[in-house]
């Protein structure tokens, strides 16, 4: 399935196809939050003895913009192609 961010961006549609299985590929807008690469997922410790036991993976940060994330990363691009372009002392 393909798509334009008009059905990119509705998550609950993202979730559908991917619950079902299905292979899609959907635009997003800059502002739809993702979390990335270096986001790890882990079920949080349990606090207590009472309750029941936590089986929910939890990120370990916060989502950002995928606009941000671009950014961040064309940043760190150009950081890295300005310092291999320096000649040597």
């Amino acid at each position: 399935m393909l798509g334009d961010c008009a059905y990119g961006d509705n998550t609950e549609l993202r979730e559908r196809l991917h619950d079902a299985g299905r292979e899609y590929v959907l635009s997003v807008s800059a502002e739809t939050n993702v979390f990335g690469p270096q986001t790890t997922f882990a079920v949080p410790e349990r606090n207590g003895t009472t309750g029941r036991p936590r089986g929910r993976l939890r990120p370990d940060r916060k989502p950002e913009s995928i606009g941000a994330l671009i950014a961040r990363h064309d940043n760190r691009q150009r950081s890295a192609e300005h310092k291999n372009s320096r000649p040597p002392p």
